[in-house]
Formats: structure tokens, sequence, C-alpha cells
């Protein structure tokens, strides 16, 4: 029988409202959790039913494990999913959890030059490589 990994626990410690429709959300890690800058995760509520299609999002990361919190930002519109809506209703102290860390864009060499090209929301994970 496989076993599951369980999930880790992360508690809000702050939103906040970088433009009109960004939101960066700060979390303590309750658990040991490890990842590489450039990499992102699978969110879920740990409290809260969603009604959207599927309970769950991916966001990437953009702290870096030296900072001992996980911070992730994402668009949040005028009529957002059932997901988003929960997300700006969180309070500190309230749970959400995460299943691993993920992805391979991640930077090799610090030591050689890097030209990196983002839009929008898609420059989240920048912030961890500089």
């Amino acid at each position: 029988m496989k076993k599951t990994k369980e999930r880790i626990k992360l508690s809000l410690k702050e939103i906040k409202q970088e433009t009109t429709d960004i939101y960066s959300f700060l979390f303590d890690i309750q658990g040991d959790f490890d990842w590489i800058a450039g990499q992102h995760g699978i969110f879920r509520f740990v409290n809260k039913n969603i009604k959207d299609e599927k309970e769950f999002r991916i966001f990437s990361f953009a702290s870096i494990k030296e900072e001992n919190a996980l911070l992730f930002s994402t668009r949040i519109v005028n009529d957002p999913s059932d997901f988003k809506k929960n997300l700006l209703e969180l309070k500190p102290g309230d749970l959400m959890s995460i299943d691993s860390s993920m992805g391979k864009f991640i930077l090799e060499d610090y030591m050689r030059p890097n030209c990196i090209i983002a839009g929008g929301i898609g420059i989240t994970p920048v912030r961890c490589f500089i």
C-alpha cells in the first residue's frame, strides 16, 4: 500500500494588496518544508469548502527558504472564483496546506549572467531569484 505524504500546514501571517488586483499572501510554515527558488506548490484550504471545479490552486513561491516564511502573489479580479474569494477572506492565523514543492524553473548558476523575461503576475517567482 502506497503511503501518501502528509500535507504541510501554513498559517496566514499577512495579506498585502500590492496593486488594485494583485495580492500577496505571507504564511508561517508549520513543519518541515523545503523548496528551491523558482518552484511552485499546490495550495488547499484546510477548513473551507470550495465550490469551484477544483479545490486547489498552484502558486509560484516568491520567497526563499532562508526567509522562514512562504510568500505567493496572485491576481484577484472583481468577480473572483470561489477559491480566490476565500483567499481574500483569510484572517491571520487561518490555515492552508501545501502538498509539496515542484517545478524546474530554477537557476543552476547564480554566478553567470541570467536574463529572465516575465509579464504580469508571472513576475512572482522572479522575486526569489533577486
